[in-house]
């Protein structure tokens, strides 16, 4: 595959992504977009999580194309998810650390790499050679 001709602008979309994904987790604004629940469980928020970490994880996937790289990208996701998670209870005044949480965002890192075994791994570039 061809090298992007616009990768500056991929990263800094997907950074103001990524800066996007920590200013709606810890603002003390409601921002919850799925409002599934079953129960005592709420889906949503669950789903939210794995949504959010797939799409980074997807997006920088198919601009850092080596494993190695993509290690990294999955690995600072997943330690993201863990840190926000912390910065809620700690800084938004949430009662405790939702474990279900960490574990779904590590989940959505693992959904957006089995994503770039897909057709989706190349929008960024027919995008880009559109342009």
């Amino acid at each position: 595959m061809k090298s992007l001709k616009h990768r500056p602008t991929w990263i800094a979309i997907g950074a103001a992504g990524v800066g996007l994904l920590v200013y709606l987790s810890l603002t003390t604004r409601p921002h919850h977009i799925l409002m599934l629940s079953l129960g005592p469980y709420s889906l949503g928020d669950k789903i939210e999580h794995v949504l959010a970490f797939a799409t980074p994880m997807l997006w920088f996937g198919q601009i850092l194309r080596s494993r190695p790289d993509r290690i990294v990208v999955a690995g600072f996701l997943i330690v993201l998810g863990a840190v926000l998670e912390w910065g809620q209870w700690e800084i938004g005044g949430y009662p405790e650390i939702e474990y279900g949480d960490i574990i779904a965002s590590s989940i959505g890192v693992a959904a957006g790499c089995l994503l770039l075994n897909t057709r989706l791994a190349r929008i960024i570039h027919f995008i880009d050679s559109c342009l």
